[in-house]
């Protein structure tokens, strides 16, 4: 049987990465400090380290969080038979439902980061449902995952900062024009 999580680590974890999630809205991730951190979060070095190893540890960890399902979200799915555009990644949906995460997705310091992180979550049922559906090898798969990945990011992010209402129109536009170039290959 496992335990249950320390109320009190819990409520520290999150006051960190309150912290960091705080710093991200106006700095660049490499300017911010373990001692920012700690000064914010109103917690000493010891006590961060208790928890995490360094900041890009808490970063990781704020960002396994945002990719994470949610029971309400459809499961992970890259169809072209649906009439409506569903992400594979799920990010514009989550941040809109939980802005916060606006501070880590679209700080322009982190896009490699980001990448590489939503890659390791999504890249290899991306590439076997695209294959499969698709007369595509796994390497042309990949290379529209990348397309794709980059592109919706550099949108979101543009959306985010002008603060459009209307996403749904801007992701089914791009959604179908996914779809359209895609269905070319369909099987």
């Amino acid at each position: 049987m496992g335990r249950r999580p320390d109320p009190r680590t819990e409520s520290t974890k999150m006051r960190i990465k309150k912290a960091l999630l705080e710093y991200l809205c106006d700095s660049p991730f490499e300017r911010i400090t373990i001692k920012n951190i700690c000064d914010s979060a109103g917690i000493d070095r010891s006590t961060f380290y208790i928890h995490y190893r360094n900041l890009s540890a808490t970063l990781d960890e704020i960002i396994d969080e945002a990719l994470e399902e949610e029971p309400s979200r459809k499961p992970y799915h890259c169809t072209l038979t649906d009439g409506q555009y569903n992400c594979p990644y799920g990010i514009c949906d989550k941040v809109r439902e939980h802005p916060e995460y606006g501070a880590v997705f679209f700080n322009e310091s982190l896009t490699e980061k980001i990448i590489d992180r939503i890659s390791s979550y999504s890249e290899a049922k991306y590439v076997a449902s695209l294959t499969h559906q698709c007369d595509l090898s796994p390497e042309q798969a990949r290379t529209l995952f990348l397309f794709q990945l980059n592109g919706c990011l550099a949108i979101n992010r543009a959306a985010y900062r002008k603060g459009e209402k209307d996403w749904e129109e801007t992701r089914d536009l791009v959604g179908g024009f996914i779809q359209g170039g895609l269905g070319r290959y369909k099987k």
